[in-house]
């Protein structure tokens, strides 16, 4: 039932019973989602007291096809959420959580951007919907990530996916987190080189 209601669908029904079984330290039924989608469950790995390190100028990198051109490979990570993007530099591999792009996934995340605002210390969410964006810059990017099973997606052609990515970032901060930009960094040089 989880994988059918959330985007990441190896989040297993132990994550799930663990934030549901918390549900009074949530402030709201979205912070459960929240939880589930940017930790899958667990508790943040920075203590509460402190802000997440946000970049206001992200580095760019291109798309999914321009970095496979470069010698860069992707692998779904499959559990995996939204702060599990990692890349491997002396393998150069590029790890994603594997996601399903259904009908539904920009209302839901719409919902997380509204509530991750209101949280003013995480851009968890917003960072994950930057870096997709940028990954998926395009029809042909989402279709390779498509091939690679990084996306799954069911709501009919690539470039409405692609589409997707780039509305959610629309009136938004042009921010991420230092995770994100470590990413990005070395995605940057590898696909100038």
């Amino acid at each position: 039932m989880a994988c059918e209601l959330l985007p990441f669908c190896s989040i297993s029904l132990e994550t799930v019973r663990v934030v549901l079984g918390s549900l009074s330290e949530r402030k709201h039924l979205l912070d459960c989602l929240y939880r589930l989608v940017t930790h899958g469950g667990a508790p943040p790995p920075s203590s509460s007291n402190a802000a997440v390190e946000i970049v206001e100028k992200p580095t760019h990198f291109p798309g999914a096809v321009k970095l496979h051109s470069s010698g860069i490979t992707f692998d779904a990570l499959d559990p995996g959420n939204m702060v599990s993007v990692k890349y491997d530099a002396e393998k150069a591999i590029l790890y994603v959580p594997k996601i399903r792009v259904r009908d539904n996934t920009e209302r839901l995340f719409r919902n997380l951007i509204a509530y991750e605002a209101h949280l003013i210390d995480e851009v968890h969410a917003l960072s994950y919907f930057r870096f997709m964006s940028s990954l998926a810059d395009g029809p042909d990017d989402v279709a390779l990530l498509v091939e690679k099973g990084v996306l799954a997606q069911d709501i009919g052609s690539n470039e409405e996916v692609a589409s997707m990515w780039k509305r959610l970032c629309i009136n938004n901060m042009r921010v991420w987190s230092q995770e994100f930009e470590e990413v990005a960094q070395p995605l940057a040089v590898a696909a100038a080189l």
